[in-house]
């Protein structure tokens, strides 16, 4: 994430997408933008995030991924979620036992 990929962005587009969806009868738009705006949402809580965070962005940003996939169909995307959630949980193990050990 760059310093300057707020939230902003997708919170918008998403809005866009889903009444675009809502207005033509397309579902599927529709939960397109709510996912997109969801990630906006995410995007702004993780950027105010400690570094020390870490594994908990990572796994709210990977559940926010697995639910875009299964709202969009995407299984690659869902797994992408997935995957990036076990890696927060390593983190947060990873965190822990080195806090365990300096104790």
């Amino acid at each position: 994430m760059n310093k300057t990929d707020n939230g902003l962005k997708d919170k918008v587009v998403g809005k866009v997408k889903e009444v675009e969806g809502k207005v033509t009868g397309d579902k599927i738009r529709e939960a397109q933008g709510k996912a997109q705006q969801a990630k906006g949402k995410i995007k702004d809580k993780a950027k105010r995030m400690n570094k020390t965070d870490n594994g908990l962005k990572d796994k709210v940003v990977g559940k926010v991924k697995e639910v875009e996939g299964k709202a969009t169909g995407d299984k690659m995307r869902e797994a992408q979620g997935k995957a990036q959630q076990a890696k927060g949980k390593i983190k947060d193990k990873a965190k822990r036992l080195k806090e365990d050990l300096e104790h």
